[in-house]
């Protein structure tokens, strides 16, 4: 990297510039210089110089220095930032809100629009609307749907965020932790089981009993049971943990901090599981679990941690509910 680097240069941005401007002018300098045809040393310049300038801390450590040694501003910019992986270009979100709304429109559409043909097929098989809770096989296309929403989750993300800008999928958290592993999962599933049980005996207590069982043609039949637990303990966990937490918390993350990325993306992660009138009873106890999840993800600066946790806690509530009948 060149002895005058200058952060402000590099971006092409006044030393006046807002962070707003700063993260446009390093999402038009990153989109210039695909990753095959640019040298890796002008990628990691255009990193380092984003990285001192979106770090407020950093940004008025240069500029100090900047300030008081103007012919040699690079002494101070040079440390950082590619000593590890995380640091690198790809590991940065860059999609804005826009981005993050277009993600959640494009995975409405496509549920809505898939839903249709897909329902009309359950019911002719089954024979009518009031039967296809009780016929297998058009119970298990009625799972499609929710495997329909998983897929395009999980198609928005890339979309929208790793192919848009041309990162890597370390973007989305899909890096080795940093803290917290191996114990953290468990300790997750411990806090997420608390939440759920200190909510349920509230509800109790309130005498509420909500319906969120799925049909017993689920429990009674091999293939929609298959697919129920296909779609609830491994794919689920991947994708919900990818979009909710990777993509919409990491956005909104880096422009709100973590807590208000944190509670965005909790609420709509909870938004998304009222499948029916008595989800709406177990939405406060999904929100919580994943502002939790993206505390984990935050601690661990992974996703394999929340994924591991969702996949524990999904199988567990599972088997509860197998074993209960």
């Amino acid at each position: 990297m060149a002895t005058d680097f200058d952060p402000y240069r590099i971006l092409e941005v006044d030393a006046s510039a807002g962070q707003d401007q700063i993260d446009e002018a390093y999402r038009r300098q990153w989109a210039s210089y695909p990753r095959n045809e640019a040298p890796e040393a002008r990628l990691r310049e255009i990193q380092a110089a984003y990285r001192i300038l979106s770090d407020p801390a950093e940004r008025r450590s240069y500029d100090e220095r900047r300030a008081s040694a103007p012919s040699a501003p690079t002494a101070v910019a040079e440390k950082p930032l590619f000593e590890s992986e995380a640091a690198g270009p790809k590991d940065v979100p860059l999609w804005t809100l826009g981005d993050i709304l277009r993600a959640i429109l494009s995975v409405i559409g496509v549920v809505i629009l898939g839903s249709i043909p897909i329902y009309l097929l359950a019911i002719e098989i089954a024979g009518g609307s009031d039967l296809v809770d009780k016929d297998p096989t058009a119970l298990s296309i009625v799972l499609i749907l929710s495997a329909l929403f998983q897929f395009s989750a999980l198609g928005s993300a890339w979309w929208f965020g790793v192919r848009k800008y041309k990162l890597s999928l370390k973007a989305l958290g899909l890096r080795r932790p940093e803290r917290g592993w191996p114990w953290l999962p468990f300790a997750l599933v411990i806090g997420a089981m608390s939440i759920v049980a200190v909510y349920s005996l509230s509800l109790s207590a309130a005498g509420i009993e909500p319906d969120t069982d799925l049909p017993d043609a689920v429990y009674d039949n091999v293939l929609p049971l298959t697919i129920a637990l296909i779609l609830t303990t491994l794919i689920a966990p991947f994708v919900e943990e990818v979009f909710f937490r990777g993509f919409v918390y990491g956005g909104l993350a880096r422009r709100f901090g973590w807590v208000w990325g944190a509670i965005g993306s909790g609420l709509l992660f909870g938004a998304a599981h009222i499948a029916n009138a008595g989800y709406v009873y177990v939405v406060p106890p999904i929100i919580g679990i994943g502002i939790l999840f993206a505390w984990a993800y935050r601690y661990s600066r992974s996703l394999y941690t929340s994924i591991a946790a969702h996949f524990l806690f999904n199988l567990l509530q599972m088997i509860a509910v197998l074993a209960s009948r």
